[in-house]
C-alpha cells in the first residue's frame, strides 16, 4: 500500500477511497514550505518524534493564534497546522501518532508531494527535487515558476497562474497515482 506524504490536503480523496484507517499523518494538515523541506531532509529523524502541542495555537507564521491546533516537531519547531481538526489539540496529536504508527516507512512505496503554496520559494523547490531518498516525488508549481524551476517528469506545471490550487482541488486535477 502506498503511503502519501504531502505538505497540504492533497490526498484526502485518495485516503478516503482506500476505506481503511488512514495510513499517513499528513492527512488534512498543512505545513509551511520551509518547515516541510526541513522535515523531509531529515525524514527518519522527524517522523520518529512525537510532536508537542503549541501553547495557545500560536504559530511563528501568524501574528495571532490559530483557531485550530498547531503541533510542533523537533528542535526546529516544525509546525503542523491541523486546520480541519475540530476536536482540539490533544485529538490532533493522537491522530498524528496513530496514523504515523500505521505508516509503511519503505520510501520506495511513498509518494512525496510538494506544491508552491505556504511561503514557497524556488530554492525550496530545488531542495525538494534534490531529495534522492524519495524516488516517487512530485513538485506541483504554477506557471510563474516554470522558468526558475526547470524540472523533469517530477515537476508538474499546473494551470493556476500564481500558485497551485488548494490540495483537494489539486488532487482532482492531478489524482494521486496508484502504484
Amino acid at each position: 500500500m502506498t503511503t502519501l506524504i504531502s505538505n497540504n490536503c492533497y490526498g484526502v480523496g485518495y485516503e478516503k477511497a482506500k476505506k481503511v484507517d488512514y495510513t499517513t499523518p499528513f492527512f488534512s494538515v498543512f505545513i509551511f514550505a520551509q518547515d516541510y523541506i526541513t522535515f523531509l531532509e531529515s525524514f527518519d529523524k522527524y517522523i520518529a518524534m512525537t510532536p508537542r502541542i503549541s501553547k495557545g495555537n500560536m504559530s511563528r507564521h501568524y501574528k495571532y493564534p490559530r483557531k485550530y491546533p498547531v503541533l510542533l516537531i523537533g528542535e526546529h519547531n516544525i509546525e503542523v497546522h491541523c486546520a480541519h481538526d475540530k476536536k482540539g489539540a490533544q485529538d490532533s496529536l493522537d491522530k498524528w501518532c496513530r496514523r504515523r504508527d500505521r505508516m509503511d516507512l519503505d520510501k520506495s512505496k511513498m509518494i512525496v508531494k510538494m506544491c508552491d503554496r505556504d511561503k514557497f520559494r524556488p530554492k525550496l523547490g530545488h531542495r525538494f527535487l534534490a531529495l534522492d531518498q524519495f524516488p516517487n516525488k512530485r513538485l506541483f508549481i504554477s506557471p510563474k515558476w516554470k522558468e526558475e524551476i526547470k524540472g523533469d517528469d517530477v515537476t508538474v506545471v499546473t494551470i493556476s497562474g500564481t500558485r497551485c490550487p488548494i490540495g483537494t482541488t489539486l488532487e482532482k486535477l492531478f489524482p494521486v497515482p496508484s502504484k
